[in-house]
This record gives structure tokens, C-alpha cells and sequence, in this order.
């Protein structure tokens, strides 16, 4: 069908209009197809007697006619591929010959003004407006025949012949009056259905345009609302680290500056007790008295020193080191407390691994508590021996981005951390241990230190089941090797 500033009318636009629609043209098909059919049975059942009835009355006009319209109505009917244009012409041409040759041979007393009739009315259906016009102007040509012949015709006869034709001539008129009425009005009513049908039809396209933009912006929408929610949580996430990082700034300052505070009374109440003790008449109690404030001050000592490390972190000589090397010195630390525990340690070490750039005293550290809080745990959960009571230590290579890492994992089934214990992991003076078995310090100072090395470290916890913490190292993270000098200048410090 066209798409034009005005309507089209139904046979102007015929050829035009898919097949497989449900537009005019669909109606139109299928109202030309039950015609034929309605012709071909109706037509056979009275071909018959009309032939015979003919032939008596050596009507050789009206039986050839006949056998023709019967013939050609089956052609219509069964021969595929005939445009719909040329059914629709034939059909309503063989109703007007049929309509001219009973009205010559039966006269207006006949069946042929009927056919004449008829004759633009179907066309208006089948084939639109103007082809019904055209077939009313058709319409003309055998009733100003006719009159012609009534007002020729004498054969002897006593015949009005003025009156016949004024007859003829009212006759004519008023059938070409309701004829052309008839016909136009049925033409008109399938126009305006034409274009009630052509503006519903483009009324559902733009409905289904309207929907597919509706559906392509609600889906624009989602994707933008997706997208603001992960912006939003990484907004939240970037200020918990900001919140965080300020913590531990601000933390690391006071934790200085006390540390500095207590370390010089510190080592005057040391040197004092160990004075006490190495006086060989000093009493027995007091010899107690004195080996007890040694070993609070030692202990308070370490705090000093974990605070000054989480401070500012002790730049101690950089180097590549090996991780098998950096693994047992760890071990060799904490290895008697383990046996002592009767926990088994489970060492995966790959040989070929690649040497690490870093601290490697500040990574021994960052070792040592996973296994010492992962010794804890198993020692709690399981007071005796146990199989499970066991920590997997291992070491494997990986790639992210391009570049080469080795992590390092300490795995444990102590049971797990809970929720809302894990949160607070990394935080400041956060412990979940008695005041003489922790400080709280030793996770936010090994977070630090990994963080220093431009590395990561994060843990995976089942609740009931057990805990594995990771350390991500970089094998190059870019440090330049210092100079000695720096090494034994952030010794002295301490």
C-alpha cells in the first residue's frame, strides 16, 4: 500500500498492497474468490437446462454465451498466477456481456438490465470508485442502444413509437439514477473503510514504534540505574578506604607519638630491673618482682615497637628474595609453638618460583600473623590433638594485568571468622583476644606493610568451617634498590 499526503482509493492502490495482509486488498481477494466459487457451482447447476432451453428456442447466441461465461469463470477459478486485477475485470466484464446480450435477445422484459445492474455495483466492490464510474458510463451505451432500436423498430404493427421512447427514456433514467447511486455509494463505503483500515494500520505501526522506543528506553533506563548503583557503591567503597586510610593516619600519628613518649622511660625501667637482678644479694622476692617487671617491660617494649612499625612503617634494606628462603624463617619462628600446640603444618613451596622484590623482614612479620592467629584458632576450637588441627601453607605464581605475582596463602579450619567480626578485621587495636595475647595491631600493620609493597592483602572465611588469608606480592613493584646507609639509619631509629 502507498504512504501518501492523501488517501488512495482501493482499486488506484490494488497492485500495491501485500498479499499476505490483512488490508483492503486481503477482503477484496477473498470476496472475488467466494464470487467464483458461488459462480462455478450455481453456474453448472443451471448451465444445463439454460443450454437446452437455449437451443429449443434456437437462442445460439445465449448458449454460446453461456458455455464462454461457464468457461472462462473455471479458468478464473483454477488457473494460478492470474493478477487479481485482470480476475476482477473479467468477472465484472462477463456480467456486463451478459447483461448486453439478454437485454438484445430478451429484451428489457429479461434477466439483462438486472445483469446491467449489477454490473457496476460489483465493480465498485472489486475494483474501487472510479473503475464503478466508469462502469456506470458503460451502463449508457445499451440503454441509448435500446432506445434507438425502439424507436427504429415497425414491422406494420399500431405502435406509440413517441410514447415507447419517452417510456424508454424515464425507464433508463431512473435506472441509471438508483444504478449510479447504488454503485457510487457502495464504492464510497469501501473507500472510507480503506482509509479507516489505512489509518489503523499505520496507528498499530506507530504503536509498535512507540513500543519498540518505550522498550529500548526502559531498557536504557535500567542499564543507566545499573550503572549509577555501581557508581554509587564504588563511591561508598572508595570513602569506607578514605574513612579507613584517615584511621589509620591519624591513628599512626598518636600511636608516634606515644611510642617515643614511652620508649626512653621504658628502657630506664629495664635497666633497673636488670640491675636488680644481676645484684647477687638482691632477696628472692624481689628477684621475682624484678624478673616480672623485665618481662611486662619486654612485652610493652614489643607494643612500642609494633606502634612505631604501624607509624610509619621501618624502612628497612629492600632486595629480591626468595620465597622458599622468606617462608621457613618465618617457620623457624613459630615452628615450636606449633609442635608445642600439636598442630601440623602443611608447607607447599613450587620450586621455580620467581625471586619477589621487598622488605623481607616486614613480610616474615605480615607472615607470622595469619599462622599465629590460624594456631590460635585450631588450638581453641580444638584443645587436644586433632586431624583437622593442621595449616596449609602455600605459595603460587599468577598473572593479573600483565604482570607476574606470587601469593601467598595461610589456610586454617579453626572455624571461621564471623560476619561481623570480619568487617573489622584490618581495623586498629581490633582483637577479639585477651590483653596479654593481643594488641589489635598486628593485621592493620601488616595491611600497611603489603599495602607498601603496592601488593594486597584479603582472606576467605566459611563460618564453622575455616579461614584462608592471602598475600598478594608484585614480583617487581618497582622499588629501586637503597642504599645501606637508609637501611641502618631506620635501625638506629628504633
Amino acid at each position: 500500500m502507498r504512504h501518501s499526503s492523501e488517501h488512495n482509493e482501493p482499486g488506484d492502490s490494488i497492485h500495491t498492497e501485500p498479499q499476505t495482509g490483512r488490508g483492503l486488498l486481503y477482503w477484496q481477494e477473498r470476496t472475488l474468490a467466494k464470487l467464483l466459487v458461488v459462480a462455478v457451482v450455481l453456474g453448472t447447476i443451471a448451465y444445463v437446462p439454460s443450454v437446452l432451453l437455449s437451443l429449443k428456442e434456437e437462442l445460439w447466441l445465449v448458449a454460446v454465451l453461456d458455455t464462454l461465461m461457464l468457461a472462462l469463470v473455471y479458468l478464473l477459478l483454477f488457473v494460478r498466477g492470474i493478477p487479481y486485477r485482470w480476475k476482477a475485470t473479467c468477472v465484472s466484464g462477463i456480467a456486463y456481456l451478459v447483461g448486453l446480450v439478454l437485454l438484445w435477445v430478451l429484451g428489457p422484459f429479461g434477466a439483462g438490465p438486472v445483469w446491467l445492474f449489477a454490473f457496476p455495483i460489483m465493480t465498485g466492490i472489486l475494483l474501487g470508485l472510479r473503475a464503478s464510474v466508469l462502469a456506470v458510463g458503460l451502463n449508457i451505451v445499451p440503454l441509448v442502444g435500446f432506445g434507438v432500436v425502439v424507436s427504429t423498430v415497425g414491422d406494420g404493427q399500431s405502435v406509440d413509437i413517441v410514447n415507447a421512447l419517452e417510456k424508454w427514456g424515464v425507464i433508463s433514467v431512473n435506472f441509471l439514477l438508483l444504478n449510479t447511486l447504488a454503485a457510487v455509494g457502495v464504492a464510497l463505503l469501501l473507500r472510507g473503510l480503506h482509509v479507516s483500515l489505512e489509518h489503523e494500520q499505520e496507528t498499530q505501526r506507530s504503536l509498535v514504534r512507540r513500543n519498540e522506543e518505550l522498550r529500548e528506553l526502559t531498557v536504557n533506563l535500567q542499564n543507566e540505574i545499573s550503572e549509577r548503583q555501581h557508581l554509587e557503591e564504588q563511591k561508598r567503597l572508595m570513602e569506607a578506604q578514605m574513612i579507613h586510610g584517615q584511621r589509620l593516619e591519624s591513628i599512626g600519628t598518636l600511636a608516634s607519638g606515644v611510642a617515643h613518649e614511652i620508649n626512653n622511660p621504658l628502657n630506664i625501667m629495664m635497666n633497673y630491673a636488670q640491675l636488680i637482678l644481676d645484684d647477687q644479694e638482691t632477696s628472692n622476692d624481689s628477684r621475682e618482682y624484678a624478673t616480672n617487671v623485665v618481662k611486662e617491660s619486654e612485652r610493652v617494649a614489643r607494643i612500642v615497637k609494633n606502634l612505631l612499625a604501624f607509624s610509619r612503617q621501618e624502612k628497612e634494606a629492600h632486595s629480591p628474595a626468595d620465597v622458599g628462603t622468606l617462608v621457613n624463617a618465618t617457620i623457624s619462628l613459630i615452628g615450636a609453638s606449633f609442635r608445642k600446640d600439636q598442630i601440623a603444618l602443611e608447607v607447599e613451596i613450587p620450586e621455580g618460583l620467581p625471586k619477589i622484590r621487598c622488605r623481607s623482614q616486614q613480610i616474615q612479620q605480615v607472615l607470622l600473623n595469619p599462622l599465629t592467629n590460624a594456631r590460635d584458632a585450631l588450638h581453641s576450637r580444638f584443645p587436644g590433638s586433632a586431624p583437622e588441627k593442621r595449616i596449609r601453607l602455600a605459595a603460587a605464581p599468577f598473572e593479573q594485568e600483565g604482570a607476574a605475582w606470587v601469593r601467598l596463602t595461610v589456610e586454617d579450619h579453626g572455624g571461621g571468622i564471623p560476619p561481623d567480626i570480619a568487617e573489622h578485621m584490618f581495623d586498629p587495636f581490633f582483637t577479639t583476644k585477651t590483653r596479654e595475647r593481643g594488641t589489635g595491631l598486628g593485621l592493620s600493620i601488616s595491611y600497611g606493610i603489603v599495602t607498601e609493597h603496592l601488593g594486597k592483602l584479603w582472606f576467605e572465611t566459611e563460618p564453622g568451617v575455616g579461614t584462608r588469608f592471602h598475600v598478594d606480592l608484585k614480583v617487581n613493584n618497582g622499588w629501586s634498590a637503597p642504599g645501606v646507609a637508609e637501611a641502618n639509619a631506620s635501625e638506629d631509629e628504633v
